[in-house]
């Protein structure tokens, strides 16, 4: 009996994912965990961005978590401290001209839980990205730059939210 290259491929791509599938091997960030609070407040330090107050808001009403308008209403109060965002050179060109950069969003996140005020996060959440940028094309890059900064900003509102989630679990009896 003769084993095809196509057969050997299929039956090891097939046992790779039925070994990753038992092992119980799941993609970091992706999912979350189970929100147990209904009402939340979020408090805003004047340097973090609309681009990251919206996605924050609207991540947390997917994920059934109603926005209250004081903390008193509050089932959890998150406070976002001092966002950054830096761009660091990785790569120049012969000519000095900057051909690759580094992303980096942060955001300083306070959550405590109303009742009986026990802090549930106090932590840096972070998200970077690299990318490439050609010299000749910087009206490109510039509008490039713009549209991975807005998926960077949803990405980090979704690992915000996922991070306080599996803090507020953590505390819980």
């Amino acid at each position: 009996m003769w084993v095809t290259r196509r057969g050997l491929l299929t039956g090891l791509v097939a046992g790779s994912i039925t070994v990753l599938a038992g092992c119980g091997f799941r993609l970091r960030g992706m999912g979350g965990a189970q929100v147990t609070y209904q009402t939340v407040f979020l408090r805003f330090d004047r340097s973090v961005p609309f681009e990251l107050k919206q996605p924050l808001a609207q991540a947390f009403r997917a994920s059934q978590v109603m926005l209250v308008e004081s903390a008193e209403d509050a089932q959890l109060v998150v406070e976002l401290g001092l966002f950054q965002r830096d761009l660091s050179r990785t790569s120049i060109s012969v000519s000095g001209q900057t051909t690759a950069e580094l992303i980096r969003l942060s955001q300083q996140v306070v959550a405590y839980r109303m009742a009986d005020e026990l802090q549930v996060m106090d932590s840096a959440v972070v998200v970077m990205r690299d990318r490439q940028i050609d010299p000749s094309q910087l009206l490109a890059a510039e509008r490039e730059l713009q549209s991975i900064t807005q998926e960077m900003m949803q990405l980090l509102a979704m690992q915000i939210v996922n991070q306080i989630n599996r803090s507020y679990q953590a505390i819980q009896p």
